[in-house]
């Protein structure tokens, strides 16, 4: 019984600590995820506006005031992060 425990909270702790998306570490932002050859694989935002960066409700995009971004580092061509969002 205790072994199935101890599974069962190790189990919801590895789900928990694998958060794929952006998250801001040490003043900067990244896209972090995690995939099974790898491990963790964080990427770097580099043409953003740290002061105006956001993480949206849907988590895949994220905009700042000149762009807006999907999924890591693609910024979406054309779209207007002050009409669209």
């Amino acid at each position: 019984m205790k072994v199935k425990i101890c599974v069962g909270i190790y189990i919801c702790l590895a789900l928990i600590s694998c958060h794929t998306g952006y998250q801001k570490e040490s003043g900067q932002w990244f896209w972090v995820s995690y995939d099974e050859s790898v491990g963790k694989r964080v990427s770097q935002i580099d043409q953003h506006d740290d002061e105006s960066f956001s993480v949206l409700e849907n988590e895949k995009y994220a905009i700042e005031k000149n762009s807006v971004f999907i999924l890591e580092r693609t910024i979406i061509k054309d779209a207007d992060p002050k009409k669209n969002f």
